[in-house]
């Protein structure tokens, strides 16, 4: 793993902390000074195929050993 992703997915589970769901692909990018949503997603698919991320649905996403909470659903 390479030193953004880690910085990535550190992120994403600090927010998920925070806030129990995860970022969006715009919120990560801020969050770690990455303006560019492509660049994001390069970084996220490769989060995916090293089995540390899992898609739930089309925007939202699961964390390897994290509980995910989809509020959506709550509402």
């Amino acid at each position: 793993m390479t030193k953004r992703n880690q910085e990535i997915l550190n992120y994403i589970k600090e927010y998920m902390k925070n806030n129990g769901v995860t970022p969006t692909i715009r919120e990560i990018g801020e969050g770690v000074g990455l303006y560019s949503t492509s660049t994001v997603q390069s970084h996220m698919d490769r989060l995916k195929i090293e089995g540390e991320i899992i898609p739930v649905g089309s925007t939202r996403y699961r964390v390897k050993g994290m509980e995910y909470v989809d509020r959506e659903a709550e509402s």
